[in-house]
């Protein structure tokens, strides 16, 4: 769901890796950009090790210093940076919005804004799972803790408003299944308003729960 585009516009931070000498260094970080954009467009499958060392500007010899547990390596750091970076945009979306539906529908709509200026935009969490004859069981791990981050943050903010835990673990495992799954649909058809008429929808539930209104 997210690449620098997207830090940009909730103020994200990158983090840089650091050399034994204390100097800052970019490279690794540039890998999991590259990685992040590639597996974006191509899925994991599709990108191999060379093309993101073309696309982050280093050899695969500097590829192997940062991530010598080879592509695996650099797919779960590309989840976990996705993973914060979408952790960060929920978690501001819940402190700024009057509701959670509210703020569920901001997040939505983030994504939607991303596919209106690039509609091939796809979920690089999504693409670690779906080409799973490239996705090692260390990876699935890493992207089901994503999900589950996620989940337990809108959870966490729905039991504050008084919902049952069950309720609220269930809308909340709705809410990112159906987010994902309006990503899939909203590429295929080039149409990002799914997004928008998905989180409509979902926003309008989760509202009632939180009112108290269970039915």
């Amino acid at each position: 769901m997210s690449d620098r585009e997207l830090r940009r516009g909730t103020g994200e931070a990158t983090t840089g890796a650091t050399t034994d000498d204390g100097r800052r260094s970019d490279r690794r970080d540039r890998l999991v950009d590259a990685g992040m954009a590639l597996f974006r467009r191509r899925g994991t499958g599709g990108a191999g090790v060379a093309a993101v060392c073309a696309a982050g500007g280093v050899t695969k010899g500097v590829f192997s210093h940062h991530f010598p547990g080879g592509k695996d390596e650099l797919v779960a750091a590309v989840v976990r940076r996705n993973a914060d970076e979408v952790d960060a945009l929920v978690g501001r979306a819940l402190d700024a919005a009057p509701t959670p539906g509210a703020a569920v529908a901001a997040c939505f709509g983030a994504c939607a804004d991303l596919l209106d200026r690039d509609p091939d935009l796809g979920c690089p969490i999504a693409a670690a799972v779906v080409d799973g004859h490239e996705t090692s069981p260390a990876v699935r791990a890493v992207a089901d803790a994503a999900f589950r981050r996620w989940e337990d943050r809108l959870a966490h903010a729905l039991r504050e408003r008084a919902v049952d835990p069950a309720t609220a673990a269930t809308l909340a495992t709705t809410v990112v299944a159906a987010m994902e799954g309006a990503i899939l649909l909203a590429l295929a058809r080039r149409e990002p308003g799914v997004l928008r008429a998905t989180g409509a929808v979902v926003a309008e539930a989760v509202d009632r729960a939180a009112a108290g209104d269970h039915g």
